[in-house]
């Protein structure tokens, strides 16, 4: 029976808002106890559920394009990546896993495993041969707030244990300043095109989102002008 007990754990540390916590504890309420079992996939998605203020989800801080917005359920990005972190020193198979659009404070480059529902989904397959259960919980230590998910099962043999590490490749130079536009635009400004379309901010856009935007950009700047010239 010394073969079989926790395989292995991951922290995170954080020091959330008052939603986030909320939003990081149900989904972890939600995953404690869930067993996954030989040759079967699972899926995050699929078990915690759509994020909903129906469900007990707040609004948070979270990445949507890029940029920071606040999004109900946001944070439990964090509850996927300290998962994602267990399971690949589980030595279980990652079958689905995306990165957030930019680096997270809680987790080195290159070790984070971003969720948005219904899209983006973490996903791992129980490649041993006994079934393997998932428990998280969170813990402070000196004052200082910890996410721990575990993962428990046919322990590795002979003490083995995975290490993870990132390394950069390469690195890609931001290109000219993109600008998005909003349809949420103040009413009564005179004042020049900046204040009609509200703040400006710089942003950094893949190429297949910009082709997008240009296009859209396209049909709606000559509408822009020509309320401009009525008020």
């Amino acid at each position: 029976y010394e073969r079989f007990g926790m395989k292995v754990e991951f922290s995170t540390g954080y020091d959330s808002s008052k939603n986030r916590l909320n939003n990081i504890q149900l989904a972890v309420e939600i995953l404690s106890g869930v067993r996954v079992d030989p040759g079967v996939t699972f899926s995050f998605n699929g078990t915690v559920g759509q994020r909903t203020a129906e469900r007990g989800f707040k609004e948070a801080g979270a990445f949507s394009d890029g940029l920071s917005v606040q999004e109900v359920g946001g944070g439990i990005c964090q509850v996927s990546t300290t998962l994602f972190n267990a399971v690949v020193k589980s030595d279980l198979t990652i079958t689905t896993r995306n990165p957030h659009s930019r680096p997270v404070n809680y987790v080195d480059k290159g070790k984070d495993a971003a969720v948005s529902w219904p899209n983006q989904d973490f996903k791992f397959t129980n490649s041993s041969d006994v079934p393997v259960y998932i428990m998280g919980e969170i813990v402070t230590e000196n004052d200082k707030k910890y996410l721990v998910m575990s993962i428990y099962g046919k322990k590795l043999p002979n003490g083995e244990y995975i290490k993870i590490t990132a390394e950069t490749l390469s690195e890609l130079e931001p290109g000219e300043d993109e600008y998005r536009y909003t349809n949420d635009l103040p009413t009564g400004i005179t004042d020049g095109l900046e204040n009609l379309l509200g703040p400006l901010k710089k942003i950094h856009v893949p190429v297949h989102e910009l082709a997008m935007m240009m296009s859209i950009a396209l049909r709606f700047i000559p509408l822009l002008i020509e309320e401009t010239d009525k008020i």
